[in-house]
């Protein structure tokens, strides 16, 4: 009879490791399939193709750095990106906004966008407006999308169309 219970604990304990694996096979098929990174990737590489060193780009943080340092995403081997500023410091610093801006929305040339960027744009209003004027003026150039767990990123890229000074 004990060969009997030996054998019932090898079964349970192989039916708990075949458990274990195939519950972590799962998990990192999830995490191998999800490439967060790739649309931010894919913008930045459209900028560096499409878009001029000297526009002024309204971008999220995580974009700053591979638009302002040489040999950045968004830049490679070429010339940095001056004049793309974080959202957050166009609307409410005032160096940018009544400085470089003069507070003319028609100053912005390309607002990259994700789904928080475009909320607080839309919803906060006051400072903010300045870019939601410029989006409401822009068309949409390119949108690259991945997705992240449970969130679906979505990088909108806009090119504002500018009004002729009056």
């Amino acid at each position: 009879m004990d060969w009997g219970r030996d054998l019932l604990r090898v079964f349970l304990l192989f039916a708990i490791i075949i458990a274990i694996i195939s519950y972590d096979m799962k998990q990192a098929y999830n995490y191998t399939v999800q490439r967060p990174t790739l649309a931010q990737t894919d913008a930045l590489l459209w900028i560096r193709n499409h878009v001029s060193q000297s526009s002024l780009l309204v971008i999220n943080s995580y974009f700053y750095t591979d638009l302002h340092e040489e040999g950045g995403e968004g830049v490679g081997n070429g010339a940095i990106y001056p004049y793309a500023h974080i959202y957050w410091n166009v609307a409410y610093d005032p160096e940018l906004h009544n400085g470089l801006l003069k507070n003319d929305w028609n100053r912005i040339d390309y607002i990259v966008t994700d789904p928080g960027m475009l909320n607080d744009i839309r919803s906060r209003g006051g400072a903010m407006s300045i870019i939601d004027q410029a989006l409401n003026n822009s068309v949409l150039r390119v949108e690259y999308q991945a997705q992240d767990r449970d969130q679906h990123v979505d990088i909108r890229i806009y090119q504002v169309i500018h009004k002729p000074p009056s």
